[in-house]
């Protein structure tokens, strides 16, 4: 898979799981695919790292949040060797009526085609003021 295509398969992966279309998104990855995101709530600034079936649990446990959806429309991509990089905004009605509206930073790595590892980069302070929600690492006990 060339650069141009891992560009424009990462980029489908974005547009069908924040279209809702979480099977067809997960269709492009391995299954052994990891997702890391950062989370200000975490010690130490320690990542978040979930396997595909605890973020996908994550996410559908905050669908109340986003009757609508939430739309992540990527502004500029960059692809080199078996990485890939998406600049994107996020936004969506929340449930209460406010809007949503951060600013993403998403690395992809591909192995034989598909997807197998993404970091998501948000702004962590600004999502739990505005969700009240708190990202929790799988298998992470409390102090």
């Amino acid at each position: 898979m060339d650069s141009a295509e891992m560009k424009a398969n990462a980029i489908a992966f974005m547009t069908e799981f924040s279209s809702g279309d979480r099977v067809a998104a997960w269709r492009r990855t391995t299954g052994d695919l990891t997702w890391t995101m950062n989370q200000h709530t975490i010690p130490k600034g320690e990542l978040a790292v979930f396997d595909r079936a605890a973020y996908d649990a994550m996410v559908a446990s905050s669908g109340d949040l986003f009757p609508q959806g939430i739309t992540i429309e990527v502004t500029d991509a960059v692809a080199e060797n078996d990485r890939v990089m998406l600049e994107a905004r996020g936004h969506g009605p929340l449930s209460d009526g406010r809007v949503y509206a951060n600013h993403y930073i998403f690395t992809f790595r591909f192995r034989g085609g598909l997807i197998c590892e993404v970091a998501e980069y948000l702004d962590t302070a600004y999502a739990q003021g505005m969700l009240a929600f708190t990202i929790e690492a799988p298998g992470r006990e409390e102090a």
